[in-house]
C-alpha cells in the first residue's frame, strides 16, 4: 500500500482509490494550526514566490480551510508577503506519496 496524505478534509477523491493508505490527515477544524505538525514559513525570496517575505498573518485557518494567502506589500526589502507552511522536522514517511487537497 502507498502512503496518502490528506489536507483540509475528506471529500471523495482519488486518495480513496484501492492500494493506498492514509497515513496523515489535517481537517484544519480548529482555532488555530496545529504547530505539533506545521510550521509556518517565514523565509524570505525562496522558490514560493521568489520577490516575497513569509509573515504569520498570511496563514490562518477559517471555517475548516487553511488559508494561504499573498499579498503586494512590502517587506524586508521584498515587494509581496505570502503564506507557506512546512511539515519539515514534523511529519515524515517513506515511499511514493500522494497528497490530497482541496482548494
Amino acid at each position: 500500500m502507498l502512503p496518502v496524505i490528506r489536507a483540509i478534509f475528506g471529500v471523495p477523491s482519488f486518495c480513496g482509490a484501492s492500494g493506498w493508505r492514509e497515513v496523515w490527515a489535517d481537517e484544519f477544524n480548529g482555532d488555530a494550526l496545529d504547530n505539533t505538525s506545521w510550521t509556518i514559513d517565514l523565509a524570505g525570496g525562496d522558490s514560493r514566490v521568489r520577490d516575497s517575505m513569509g509573515t504569520v498573518d498570511n496563514v490562518y485557518l477559517e471555517r475548516g480551510s487553511l488559508i494561504l494567502r499573498s499579498q503586494r506589500q512590502q517587506l524586508g526589502g521584498y515587494n509581496y508577503t505570502s503564506g507557506a507552511v512546512q511539515t519539515q522536522r514534523k511529519r515524515s514517511w517513506r515511499g511514493t506519496t500522494r497528497a490530497c487537497v482541496r482548494a
